[in-house]
């Protein structure tokens, strides 16, 4: 019998592929997560330019009850989901990910993931940065869409 992982877990774009300098920290599309019981937050920083001495990489979950619209959040009334935080620490030259496992039972309806460089020193320094979401343990499978629906 074939297993259906997609049939079970649901893969958001954290945060899009990008450069950035730093300057602020960037928000994620807003997600609803309310069928799902779990999660893993990937996280990764691309190569740096510029002349960093270091470069620390923080990607935050928040959680919240309201949005300004339903079918296309774009705000959300937010508090940090403590304890969900995903830390990548003095990447000297990029190149670096992890992630980390989140247990969604108790955060609100409405979550995102935020990213955030802090750079050491230096001149000009940007780096990529992107992040996932996988969404998984659904309470209900029929409602988990599919890209595969063999």
């Amino acid at each position: 019998m074939k297993k259906q992982l997609l049939l079970n877990t649901e893969v958001k774009t954290g945060i899009k592929p990008q450069n950035d300098d730093g300057s602020a920290a960037i928000a994620g599309p807003i997600f609803n997560r309310t069928n799902f019981l779990s999660a893993i937050l990937h996280g990764a920083v691309g190569d740096v330019t510029g002349t960093p001495t270091g470069l620390d990489a923080t990607f935050t979950v928040y959680h919240g009850d309201t949005v300004n619209d339903e079918e296309i959040p774009t705000s959300i009334t937010d508090e940090e989901a403590t304890g969900f935080v995903l830390t990548l620490a003095d990447v000297q030259s990029g190149n670096a990910e992890d992630f980390v496992n989140i247990n969604l039972e108790g955060l609100k309806k409405w979550i995102r993931v935020d990213a955030e460089l802090t750079f050491t020193e230096g001149t000009s320094p940007a780096a990529d940065v992107s992040s996932s979401l996988v969404l998984g343990d659904p309470r209900y499978t029929e409602n988990v869409t599919s890209a595969n629906n063999e």
